[in-house]
């Protein structure tokens, strides 16, 4: 039966310079011996005549004969030799291309063979550098090194009863290496069987999903994290929270989201990030259009903002002019991101007010952004970040305005 071990000694094939070499000797040697018996009849047949003068027409046509046979068994000759190379040829192109098969099968998956009782004989190289032990202490070893003891005993017990009836099994392994981490397996065992239908050995094909299983973990993970923040950001949501001029979360709120955050991103070691925005010469607009024009420009820039702020996070206005976003999970990179979107809808199209003396007008705005990130928050406090988001804030303002200064706590 095929080997699919795919780690194939070359040595165990037919050399290809060697075998041409031997029926290269193996065509000389027998039109070598077929031509050499020719001759050696032919001179019998004179040595015959020699003593006798009789037949000589007869000595003629046994020669003639000698040679036509000598002839027809050197074509015979030739015809092997090519059967024997043509068969040659097709053997090295199907061996040739079952090893580069293979070859490619035992760099993407990982292998293991075992015989009837399960005791592994195989495992290919990426076997190895996955378990972490070596070849030596896995082969004639049990697969219950592996056992993690994830799955109950049912698992296995099924999985055995499915391979050896003879069926292929298909399933996920979570396994431990030699140094006790766990990785998981996308597995699919398929039983040998022999010339009399019984199984005579069982060769299992994985592939490392660990990775996968990791990311699918951690977005379960957030995707909680972000319903219960969520969740929290509704429950904020009552009178005695909420600006009542924009409709966000005011000072109180945020406070209370904050210590929240701070708290949950403690268990998960994740950073957090609060942008402090800053509306520039907002003095100037309320002097020269009016208290009027300034409400409705801090109602627009909240409009404006709401939709780049997820529901997990909090985007709420702290007094006056000042506004604050909390991002959860945020590092300082894509802190910076949304808050030059933040900065560019306030800056890219004035705000329209309407009033009745003078008509439609356009007042143009600009905002000061500063961030802090925490990337570890085990000891921060809520004060701790505000202020240095605070201090980002104030260099902004004082270097030129419309713009965003970032700063890290950690």
């Amino acid at each position: 039966m095929l080997n699919i071990n795919p780690d194939i000694d070359s040595r165990k094939r037919i050399a290809p310079k060697r075998f041409r070499f031997f029926l290269a000797v193996l065509l000389i040697v027998l039109l070598s011996a077929i031509w050499g018996c020719e001759m050696w009849g032919v001179e019998i047949v004179r040595r015959c005549l020699n003593s006798t003068s009789q037949c000589v027409g007869q000595g003629s046509e046994i020669t003639d004969w000698l040679t036509g046979v000598a002839s027809i068994l050197s074509l015979c000759s030739l015809i092997l030799v090519g059967y024997l190379f043509h068969w040659y040829s097709r053997y090295e192109s199907s061996a040739t291309e079952l090893a580069n098969q293979l070859r490619a099968v035992g760099a993407h998956l990982i292998v293991s063979e075992s015989d009837p009782d399960g005791t592994i004989t195989h495992v290919n190289q990426a076997f190895i550098d996955t378990s972490g032990y070596s070849r030596e202490e896995i082969i004639g070893k049990n697969h219950r090194m592996f056992n993690s003891g994830f799955y109950p005993k049912d698992f296995y017990r099924n999985l055995w009863t499915t391979v050896s009836a003879g069926h292929i099994w298909r399933g996920t392994f979570k396994n431990v290496t030699k140094g006790r981490n766990t990785y998981w397996l996308q597995a699919t065992i398929v039983p040998f069987k022999d010339v009399w239908g019984r199984v005579s050995r069982y060769v299992a094909l994985y592939t490392d999903i660990t990775d996968a299983i990791a990311r699918a973990e951690s977005a379960e993970r957030e995707r909680r994290l972000r319903e219960n923040l969520a969740r929290i950001n509704e429950e904020l949501s009552s009178d005695v929270n909420t600006d009542k001029l924009t409709g966000l979360p005011n000072r109180r709120a945020f406070a209370a989201f904050a210590d929240r955050i701070l708290k949950v991103e403690r268990e998960g070691v994740r950073p957090v990030s609060v942008l402090m925005i800053d509306l520039d010469f907002f003095k100037v607009i309320n002097d020269s259009y009016g208290r009027d024009a300034g409400d409705d420009v801090l109602i627009e820039l909240s409009r404006r903002w709401e939709k780049f702020v997820r529901s997990s996070d909090m985007l709420a206005r702290i007094g006056g002019e000042e506004f604050c976003v909390l991002f959860n999970d945020a590092t300082s990179d894509q802190a910076m991101i949304v808050a030059e979107k933040l900065r560019l809808a306030a800056a890219a199209h004035p705000v329209i007010y309407q009033c009745l003396p003078a008509g439609r007008q356009q007042i143009p705005v600009t905002v000061s952004i500063g961030i802090a990130t925490a990337t570890t928050v085990s000891a921060v406090l809520v004060d701790d970040i505000m202020q240095l988001a605070d201090a980002a804030l104030y260099e902004a303002k004082n270097t030129g305005r419309d713009h965003v200064v970032a700063r890290s706590l950690n």
